[in-house]
């Protein structure tokens, strides 16, 4: 090995370390052992406070002491233990004011969220009824938020209200939810309205039958329609329904939409106007002979206009039938051989049993 290597200056070094430097090194070296005792012991300290805490409390637990002395004691051990010049403890109680305002605030905060699903469930069905936009809302929107499918059929009910204000038909919604059929219902100064989702003609007359059951008002109802932005014409088809008679087995009249009952019912007030004029030459006769002419022609109509036919359903002879029919050509002063006249005359008697 040459002098010049780095391990032969290393072992000369070494060698001629000064003495003074040798006992510098021994008193840093007996410091570091020294500090680290003294971090070990105050480690030991700390520990052995908080034992002598938690036997403080524990004992006081054991003898039944009050709360807040036992607070204080936790308190002031925790002081020691920190340490802090000031410690404090602090325990939430709840009052039983509090728990009761909890206790109501809940329903309270429970109606307050159903008011306003309610509220704007009747807004919605408003602009629906009314034929409104609805703003940001889409139609889709408006279906889904209401329980309502977005395609039909549909048909829409007009219950009238009694002069007590009740609702005619109470409690329909959830009877026709049972039933498994979708409807909203709004309750108007003068109706009650509802819009019923139809799936056949079996299940709408499931619907008139569980109305019929539950009221005794007279309720209309519209033809089916399969587009909701269409409620504001069934609406109007289902009040005119409120005007006329019904059968004499239900209070409950439903629209049929034939071309011809359409036609009758499309502008109500200048049909009775007209058709009034038109049907005044019966004004003469008792009622029970104007209605007999009535039913006769209908009878007549609904039969093909064959006499036979109408008279098996009037049970009378073929020529009672031709005997009234003549009546009825000469007050009106229209006969029954020009389809023309025939028309006019069916719309007018149409008119007479929906709306006069």
């Amino acid at each position: 090995m040459t002098a010049n290597s780095p391990s032969s200056v290393a072992e000369a070094t070494s060698k001629t370390i000064h003495p003074d430097a040798q006992e510098r090194c021994a008193s840093d070296a007996e410091f570091d052992e020294n500090r680290g005792d003294a971090t070990l012991y105050a480690e030991y300290r700390r520990l052995a406070a908080e034992q002598a805490a938690m036997r403080r409390v524990a004992a006081l637990v054991a003898r039944g002491v009050g709360t807040v002395e036992a607070f204080g004691v936790v308190a002031e051990g925790m002081r020691r233990c920190v340490p802090a010049v000031t410690a404090g403890l602090w325990r939430f109680e709840a009052d039983e004011l509090i728990a009761d305002a909890v206790v109501a605030g809940y329903p309270e905060e429970q109606n307050g969220q159903l008011l306003a699903k309610a509220s704007r469930c009747s807004t919605l069905i408003d602009r629906l009824l009314e034929g409104r936009a609805f703003g940001e809302w889409r139609l889709c929107d408006v279906a889904g938020y209401l329980g309502l499918p977005i395609n039909g059929p549909f048909v829409v009910v007009a219950a009238r209200v009694p002069s007590g204000g009740d609702e005619p038909l109470p409690e329909i919604e959830s009877k026709l939810h049972s039933l498994d059929i979708s409807s909203v219902w709004r309750l108007l100064p003068d109706l009650q309205v509802g819009i019923v989702h139809v799936t056949s003609d079996q299940q709408l007359d499931i619907v008139v039958a569980l109305i019929a059951r539950m009221t005794t008002a007279r309720v209309g109802v519209s033809a089916a329609f399969e587009d909701l932005r269409d409620t504001p014409r069934a609406l109007h088809v289902a009040r005119v329904m409120l005007r006329g008679p019904t059968d004499s087995t239900s209070s409950v009249a439903v629209f049929d939409g034939s071309i011809l009952a359409t036609a009758a019912v499309s502008a109500p007030e200048a049909m009775i106007k007209t058709v009034g004029a038109m049907l005044r030459c019966f004004g003469d006769l008792p009622d029970w002979d104007r209605e007999m002419l009535l039913d006769t022609f209908r009878a007549w109509q609904n039969n093909d206009a064959s006499v036979r036919g109408a008279g098996e359903v009037l049970m009378c002879h073929p020529n009672t039938v031709r005997y009234r029919l003549r009546r009825i050509e000469k007050r009106t002063g229209r006969s029954l051989s020009r389809p023309r006249d025939v028309a006019e005359l069916c719309l007018a008697f149409e008119v007479h049993r929906r709306l006069m």
